[in-house]
């Protein structure tokens, strides 16, 4: 038995191997795409003016019940005026004002993507039965996702001098609308024919030269006018419009659409180590957490210094950046499933060197894969701080946020590793206005049973040895 003592050892010893970080993300990462403030409806917009100056021209998102408070989902300048919007399964798709090209615009960030067509002056977009319809004055349209190409199905039937502008189908019933905007009358249209039925009038004035949109919403079997800077609701029976309330400053708001169905569009997400980067280093970004329901993402793109360039592409999940002086990154990721099915996901990076204060990490060096192990985090931070703790495990698994807890205690945590060989576990304490101080403690996990550990428990000055090796 003497004479077996060293060759485990040796064996022990060749058996360490580094485990790569992990995918998985805990905390408060919170995914945008999944974001429902409170219960109400999520319509989107296209901003093209707001008198106030508070919103920039471009994509934004707000609530049927509130449209007085409109969030900006791009914030720097849109490349083209939109009008028209509607959605489909495969997202958001609006017209460009003037030229009556195809868009097709993210429901998260707001990054907008040309898909082409045009040559008419178009004033509604729907989701249809077969795809995307589209409005001018005087005629309706099948609309080509892929190309923008229109196809011409039939002149409306109206009377001599109107103008037909923004129209919208109900996702219950099928019944197809059209808001008539010289005698600002509401219309049945008939799909197929292109005939005409008022409906009555809105009892608003819709300034012609002015954006308006409808859209209806299937969650409420609501149909929704924007106009004049307000949010209106439309009697499908009579065509009487009541306003809901004011956009926010008074914007005008166009290319509206209401409670879009996600659940066919990819989902991008990713997560980095380490969680707390220094200047220099090697940051791992990992987005093999993003998913499609069906199919398998094809694409991922990064953007690196937010200006919606993307700067890097590939087909892997895995991508590293190094920023070389401290600050807050804005990090963009896409992923493509096809072209016209993309998502994309936004965090900050904070890139910050830590504090002078001390985190120790107390616990077994050594144990067993799968049953929960308790460690201790201490710091050195004066009393009287709150105190959130982050940790990367080293198996893969990262917890954030833990907290808050207050400085002069000791923190106790158990995990259970997935992984065997050789770990650091590091954690950081944020504390004040967003300092930091850091830690970590190398662990060893071997591939051994349980028989082992026990047998290595009868020789203690053998597990100081490793202990120091690790």
């Amino acid at each position: 038995m003497k004479r077996l003592i060293p060759v485990m050892v040796i064996l022990l010893l060749i058996s360490i191997s580094f485990v790569g970080v992990g995918n998985q993300v805990e905390g408060l990462m919170v995914d945008s795409s999944e974001i429902v403030i409170d219960d109400y409806t999520i319509a989107y917009g296209y901003c093209r003016y707001d008198p106030s100056g508070l919103i920039q021209e471009g994509p934004v998102r707000f609530h049927t019940d509130d449209p007085g408070n409109v969030t900006q989902l791009w914030s720097t300048t849109s490349p083209a005026p939109m009008t028209a919007g509607a959605w489909t399964y495969d997202g958001w798709f609006c017209f460009e004002s003037d030229t009556g090209e195809l868009w097709h615009i993210d429901l998260d960030s707001g990054y907008m993507i040309e898909i082409g067509g045009g040559g008419a002056h178009l004033n509604g977009l729907t989701w249809g039965p077969n795809g995307l319809l589209a409005s001018s004055n005087s005629s309706l349209y099948e609309v080509d996702e892929d190309t923008g190409e229109l196809s011409l199905i039939a002149d409306f039937i109206l009377p001599p001098g109107r103008k037909m502008g923004s129209i919208s189908m109900d996702c219950i019933s099928h019944s197809f609308y059209g808001v008539e905007y010289v005698d600002d009358v509401l219309y049945y249209i008939d799909m197929e024919t292109g005939d005409t039925e008022p409906i009555g009038p809105l009892v608003i004035d819709i300034d012609c030269n002015a954006e308006f949109e409808c859209a209806h919403d299937w969650d409420d079997d609501n149909l929704y006018l924007s106009s004049k800077g307000g949010l209106y609701k439309v009697d499908t029976e009579i065509g009487e419009c009541t306003l809901v309330g004011e956009f926010q400053g008074g914007a005008v708001i166009s290319a509206m659409i209401i409670e879009p169905d996600r659940f066919y569009l990819p989902i991008g997400n990713f997560s980095w180590t380490p969680w707390y980067p220094e200047p220099g280093d090697a940051i791992i970004f990992n987005a093999s957490s993003s998913y499609h329901v069906g199919s398998k993402i094809k694409r991922y793109e990064w953007d690196w210094d937010n200006d919606l360039v993307f700067d890097e592409n590939s087909t892997s999940s895995m991508a590293s950046h190094t920023w070389n002086e401290e600050g807050f990154f804005p990090v963009t990721l896409m992923v493509y499933v096809y072209e016209s099915s993309f998502d994309t996901q936004r965090y900050i990076v904070r890139v910050e060197n830590p504090s002078e204060y001390e985190l120790s990490i107390t616990g077994p060096r050594f144990g067993k894969a799968g049953p929960p192990l308790g460690y201790g985090f201490n710091t050195t931070i004066p009393k009287g701080e709150e105190i959130w703790l982050s940790i990367d495990w080293g198996d893969g698994e990262q917890t954030h946020y833990l907290g808050p807890f207050d400085s002069g205690q000791e923190i106790s945590i158990y995990h259970s590793f997935e992984k065997t060989g050789n770990l650091v576990i590091t954690a950081w304490a944020e504390y004040g206005s967003g300092e930091y101080c850091k830690g970590s403690l190398s662990i060893f996990m071997p591939k051994t049973h349980i028989w082992f550990m026990n047998w290595l428990n009868r020789f203690p000055l053998l597990q100081r040895l490793l202990e120091v090796l690790i």
